[in-house]
């Protein structure tokens, strides 16, 4: 498993969906600004293994909130394959940039 963290999973979501973190963490309910959230919660959730309750907390939503939508998009996927890879692509370059700093930084 990658070393993502919730805080990379946001900004792969922001960099493929053009939506910025604070607007899917705020409380704009446009619709773009909700599908950026629920991809969010799908990838950080089915992809990732992260727990609702820890991207409840990341995304400043209730945790039962977070719970109820991850169910529901596990029984009806709203997401293509390519707009979820294209998340979990951004994740893996901003992990590798990440440990690549890491790394020229303990040089």
């Amino acid at each position: 498993m990658t070393s993502a963290t919730l805080d990379d999973i946001l900004l792969a979501v922001q960099r493929v969906t053009r939506i910025g973190v604070r607007d899917i963490k705020g409380d704009g309910q446009s619709a773009n600004v909700r599908e950026a959230r629920l991809l969010f919660y799908f990838v950080a959730h089915q992809c990732f293994g992260r727990l609702t309750s820890e991207i409840a907390k990341k995304a400043e939503r209730h945790k039962d909130t977070v719970r109820q939508q991850v169910a529901l998009l596990r029984k009806t996927p709203r997401f293509s394959t390519d707009i979820v890879d294209a998340v979990e692509y951004e994740v893996e370059k901003i992990v590798a940039a990440r440990q690549a700093t890491n790394a020229l930084e303990m040089r």
